[in-house]
């Protein structure tokens, strides 16, 4: 309880707000001290001490061209109360000036003078969203287009110049700002877009490593992060801030955060193909989306391998995995979307090679597969290995190896599992036919630790079938063969 008021009191203190009215408090907002607010409120919320919760903190925007009186946000804000079933519960009203048109902050408590809770767990739903629009219609005012600030054109990057990491004050303040209005406002369905949201406006998010307290606990902690995105200030527990978004109660708005997105989904892509159409380059493209209000934040690895992507909506407040949008909008397809709007050779291959696999049934034998491939000219590259799997490209031999695209994992699966039998000679052409570019890499890629009962079988085949002479003790999962099997083709 205390929090929502210190944020408010924080700003009127900066004289970026004014305290206008104080209802069921018995004096008028100007002789209310700060102690005399919290007391209030500590008199009805120490009647329930079970409830985690006992806070309601709501703000209310308006069009910039509005101009609304100290006297309308009182009249709107006891009509809102009203409506939301607060009417007889004590609030303070707050008048902030601080972004680019005034608006209203109401805090009250949800614990009323019997102890009871009112009920709050679809409160934006419910109460709130038909409240606005009534009171919107009611007053005549212009609609915003959601709750809490108006298309996110108030909320911006945390500014860290001058500031001091360690001063948990100001921290606090500034991730307050930024959190609020991302927990409350906008539609995430999963913590990963929840975090790139509040990594574009700043703030890192932490749910600890695996096993770790925090982890187990679903414990949260944010941090302001620099120009950079790296961690720059101290971390703040969800648990200390207002609204407390803690793991549990983020979980609480995945599934309804989903269903109300929907809408928005049809603008994103349109928004995305129409920068494509551009043949623009990755910088170009993420301007392009910036224009129309969306920012595009990438997942990556230890190893700077670009593995997601989410789509951050600032004028619809909405989040989008990359996944979620369809097939062509994940980190790997869209970053091949761009180059080969710039490579003729990529976009070629991408067509080939999705037309050539839809033709492709995994439960033939390899050899019949092999030789599918081969008829249609097909190459086959390594692009990398990852936790003793291995992971392909695939490409028209007559274009570049740089043009090749990313095998899809069911190809990767069948790959890394295929059991070719015996080597014969058809086998031999087939296979030198496919990985004449990749023995080299076949050779250099190194798990020490992986099939080593298969290392004599390996450099048979490097050093007969394939012409290079074996360098490591690496064995794809295609060439292994089970303890006992019989040589000869499955049929």
């Amino acid at each position: 309880m205390y929090d929502a008021i210190y944020y408010n009191e924080d700003k009127v203190a900066l004289g970026e707000a004014r305290c206008i009215d104080a209802i069921g408090f018995g004096k008028e907002a100007a002789d209310l001290t700060i102690r005399e607010k919290n007391n209030r409120f500590k008199a009805l919320t120490e009647k329930n001490k079970i409830t985690e919760v006992n806070t309601l903190h709501v703000s209310l925007s308006f069009h910039p061209g509005e101009d609304i009186s100290d006297q309308l946000m009182r009249d709107i804000a006891d009509d809102y109360m009203q409506q939301v079933g607060y009417g007889d519960q004590p609030y303070l009203l707050y008048r902030h000036t601080d972004t680019g048109n005034d608006h209203m902050h109401i805090v009250t408590t949800n614990i009323q003078p019997n102890g009871d809770r009112i009920e709050s767990h679809r409160f934006v739903e419910d109460q709130s969203e038909p409240a606005r629009k009534k009171i919107e219609l009611d007053y005549g005012i212009v609609q915003a287009e959601g709750h809490h600030l108006k298309n996110g054109e108030h909320l911006s990057r945390i500014n860290i110049e001058g500031k001091d990491p360690n001063n948990r004050r100001q921290v606090k303040r500034d991730i307050t700002n930024v959190v609020r209005e991302v927990f409350n406002s906008y539609k995430y369905g999963s913590l990963a877009e929840y975090s790139a949201i509040l990594s574009h406006f700043g703030v890192m998010l932490d749910n600890g490593k695996e096993g770790s307290v925090l982890n187990t606990t679903g414990g949260l902690l944010y941090s302001i992060i620099d120009e950079t995105d790296s961690k720059w200030s101290m971390p703040i527990k969800g648990s200390k801030l207002a609204d407390k978004p803690i793991l549990k109660r983020l979980e609480e708005r995945y599934d309804s955060n989903r269903e109300n997105r929907k809408r928005y989904r049809a603008r994103i892509i349109r928004v995305i193909e129409d920068s494509l159409k551009t043949n623009c380059s990755r910088q170009e493209f993420e301007k392009l989306l910036e224009k129309d209000n969306i920012a595009i934040i990438y997942r990556k690895n230890e190893n700077d391998f670009t593995y997601g992507v989410t789509f951050v909506d600032t004028l619809t407040k909405v989040a989008y995995n990359g996944r979620d949008l369809g097939k062509g909008y994940s980190a790997g397809a869209l970053l091949q979307r761009i180059e080969a709007g710039r490579n003729p050779e990529l976009h070629y291959n991408q067509i080939l090679i999705a037309d050539i696999l839809a033709g492709v049934d995994y439960r033939r034998r390899p050899q019949t597969i092999l030789r599918y491939l081969d008829k249609h000219n097909i190459g086959i590259e390594i692009s990398g290995t990852s936790k003793g799997k291995v992971f392909y490209r695939l490409g028209h031999r007559g274009t570049s190896p740089d043009a090749y695209v990313n095998a899809p994992s069911s190809f990767n699966n069948w790959l890394n599992t295929a059991d070719f039998g015996a080597v014969n000679n058809q086998s031999e052409t087939l296979l030198e036919k496919l990985l004449s570019r990749t023995a080299h890499d076949l050779a250099e890629s190194i798990d020490q630790h992986l099939y080593d009962d298969s290392l004599h079988y390996f450099e048979k085949v490097a050093d007969d079938i394939l012409g290079y002479t074996y360098t490591s003790s690496y064995v794809p999962g295609h060439y292994k063969r089970k303890k006992g099997q019989k040589n000869g083709p499955r049929r």
